[in-house]
């Protein structure tokens, strides 16, 4: 179609639209339409169009969670959940993003790369956001993240409920 992106906006643009050549393809599509005439796809063209994927919202979530704010780790939850997203999906997300912040901690300290778990262009991003947490931290997440998931099936609690706990605890001062 004529048009161009810089690396740092492909890198960008995958993240955001994750692996799945079917949303990649419609994402493109709808970004060659907006774009018109211009030749080039920019970051802010990404950001006004472009469907942030529910993994991209756990990361966010995940860096509120690090930093405390419990606030922003709530809003983020509500809006995924008014996205019709299932807790119980978010919760298998928040633990899957934790076994890959462990991993790549422990990589880390191996003095290894992180391409062997995820895509290079990812790999960077949870480098960064690895840092934010203690192994012991991301263990004992992985551990309340398992009871929760327990208690969800066994009944105990909601799934909606079981995970909102579980962020107010995660995000507790």
């Amino acid at each position: 179609e004529g048009k161009q992106m810089s690396s740092a906006t492909m890198r960008s643009f995958l993240y955001r639209c994750g692996s799945d050549m079917y949303t990649l393809k419609n994402e493109l599509e709808k970004l060659i339409s907006y774009v018109g005439e211009r030749e080039e796809i920019t970051i802010r063209d990404l950001e006004e169009l472009t469907s942030s994927q529910t993994t991209n919202q756990i990361f966010v979530m995940l860096e509120a969670i690090a930093r405390k704010q419990r606030e922003k780790v709530l809003t983020l939850y509500y809006d995924l959940i008014e996205l019709k997203e299932s807790p119980f999906g978010i919760l298998a997300l928040l633990v899957r993003q934790c076994n890959q912040l462990l991993q790549v901690k422990d990589l880390d300290c191996l003095g290894k790369s992180n391409g062997m778990i995820v895509p290079a262009f990812v790999a960077g991003k949870l480098k960064d956001q690895a840092k934010m947490f203690s192994m012991d931290t991301l263990r004992d997440m992985i551990e309340a993240c398992a009871k929760t998931d327990e208690s969800i099936k066994t009944g105990k609690i909601s799934d909606r409920v079981g995970v909102e706990l579980l962020l107010i605890q995660f995000s507790q001062k």
